[in-house]
């Protein structure tokens, strides 16, 4: 089918456009490199600079996939139908955020932009967690790993550009102390990591890229900002993340020896 065709060629197009498009300033002169209008208004809610490294390994990721899903024999895949046009509005998501972020820094555009991303990248890994325990070992390592890690860094990103975007319109923390503000998103970045990784039975692509994120703002809270309640705040979000990560087995643990204690005594 073409549309098959359009899809396959669209995630290879836009996988390619997310990597180019993060020189956009440097090629064309235009704007600033993200790095530098990120650095004008960074709050408590950014993580430490070395976190970002993350998207080296999203990007290959990205990149194996796409040519995974890009595969003739692939063409008709239903799992890749079904996730192929999400993850293609993903990576364009993300070309037009750099593309937004270099030219007028962190604005409220660019907050809808990663809300646009993290719901498309979000609407294919609930597709992928729906039938994962139906995947082959080369659909986990291809498509739910590369996926799950870049909803997972951008449920932490978001929270991080609402609060650059309320820091550069002037909004500041929207009439609460700027350490409260940040411990309030610090907190709802974590609720929804949480969430989603309880939703998703655990799923460690996903837990393990918001863990990342939320260590990366403890950091940066200890340190650029010598914020002891964001740094607290931060650490016990990911003790709950880890938690969560192995609530399945937790709650199965709690039920056999539920099932053991109420078990009749024989004679």
């Amino acid at each position: 089918m073409s549309s098959d065709r359009w899809r396959q060629g669209a995630n290879i197009v836009f996988v390619i456009s997310q990597m180019m498009f993060g020189y956009f300033s440097q090629i064309t002169g235009l704007g600033l490199p993200i790095d530098r209008q990120s650095a004008k208004f960074e709050t408590p809610v950014t993580p430490a600079g070395y976190t970002f490294a993350i998207w080296g390994v999203i990007f290959l990721g990205c990149v194996a996939y796409a040519i995974y899903q890009a595969l003739p024999r692939h063409r008709g895949d239903r799992l890749l139908r079904r996730v192929g046009w999400f993850t293609a509005a993903a990576f364009l998501g993300n070309t037009l955020w750099e593309i937004e972020s270099q030219l007028h820094g962190m604005t409220w555009l660019s907050v809808g932009i990663i809300l646009f991303t993290l719901a498309m990248s979000g609407l294919a890994f609930r597709e992928l967690v729906r039938v994962r325990i139906l995947l082959t070992s080369k659909e986990h390592g291809f498509v739910l790993f590369p996926i799950g890690l870049l909803t997972g860094w951008v449920s932490v990103a978001a929270f991080a550009n609402i609060s650059q975007a309320c820091n550069a319109s002037g909004a500041g923390s929207l009439g609460l102390a700027v350490n409260d503000f940040a411990m309030l998103l610090i907190v709802l970045a974590g609720l929804l990591g949480l969430a989603v990784t309880i939703w998703s039975h655990g799923e460690r692509s996903y837990a393990y890229a918001v863990v990342w994120g939320l260590i990366g703002v403890a950091v940066a809270n200890h340190g650029k900002w010598d914020n002891p309640n964001g740094t607290l705040t931060a650490g016990v979000m990911v003790g709950l993340l880890v938690l969560g990560l192995y609530a399945d087995q937790i709650r199965a643990q709690l039920r056999f020896r539920h099932t053991t204690s109420n078990r009749p005594m024989t004679a």
